[in-house]
């Protein structure tokens, strides 16, 4: 009986399709975040051409945001890519109700912000790197650390540097994952706004990567606007942080993976 139903071909449904833009996707952004972050941080000292471009006139935010955003857009560009395969196999299966605004929500909101976080992490990295390669070795390191946390225990939201994965469900939609996601998009969107405020002091406008050159650069951009970018950034992170820690921790009972499993076991 078993066999026979594992044998059954699944109905092409949406919502059959969604977890592809989390499981299929989450193996191949990271290593968009380890190489295109390295080409697009360092191609100007890697040809040569560093200290035209950094003569030319424009202001210094303009390069650490105009890479992020690149890269960003490359990351929602590859998530179209993945909606319009799925819509294909739904049409050569005869499935035709193909629900493109709720793949496109998954894509952008549940799953694109996610691996938007972890290219903006990337270039970071990258721009306080004195070398790519250092770059992509730290890189990798930290994201082999932000993906082994689970699975060695740590889970909490307020440190895991992630979206959760919001499984949707014909019956009820995204349900009950929409507040806590919603809440973590914008706690871990202000902690991305104090890191590309980091790379931006940090970012070497000159042929020179020594640390006390940075932090001389750092203070002289280190204006009333960045400070009040900064310090609202800071504040909208720690009073939203501390509302998740609220909701988690004092309102509800929170356990870790080993203390889930010693109750199953129990």
């Amino acid at each position: 009986g078993n066999a026979g139903l594992l044998e059954t071909p699944p109905y092409p449904l949406t919502s059959q399709m969604l977890p592809i833009l989390r499981s299929g996707m989450l193996g191949i952004i990271p290593l968009i975040g380890l190489w295109y972050p390295a080409e697009l941080i360092h191609r100007e000292r890697a040809s040569g051409v560093s200290e035209i471009v950094n003569a030319s006139p424009f202001p210094d935010w303009l390069m650490i945001l105009s890479k992020t955003t690149a890269l960003c857009v490359v990351v929602n560009a590859l998530m179209l890519v993945a909606v319009g395969a799925s819509m294909a196999w739904q049409a050569a299966a005869g499935y035709t109700n193909f629900e493109l605004g709720l793949y496109l929500q998954s894509a952008f909101i549940y799953n694109g912000i996610y691996y938007c976080m972890l290219c903006i992490l990337a270039v970071v990295i990258q721009a306080i790197s004195p070398n790519r390669w250092l770059g992509m070795l730290l890189t990798l390191g930290v994201y082999i650390a932000l993906l082994s946390l689970e699975a060695m225990g740590f889970d909490h939201v307020l440190y895991s540097f992630s979206i959760p994965d919001a499984v949707y469900s014909d019956m009820n939609g995204f349900g009950h994952f929409t507040k806590p996601v919603f809440s973590l998009i914008a706690y871990w969107g202000a902690f991305c706004v104090l890191l590309i405020i980091v790379g931006y002091l940090l970012y070497p406008r000159g042929n020179y990567s020594a640390l006390r050159e940075r932090l001389g650069d750092a203070r002289s951009r280190l204006g009333v606007g960045v400070k009040l970018t900064a310090g609202l950034a800071a504040i909208a992170f720690i009073c939203i942080g501390g509302w998740i820690y609220y909701n988690t921790n004092i309102l509800n009972q929170y356990l870790t993976p080993n203390e889930r499993l010693h109750r199953k076991a129990d």
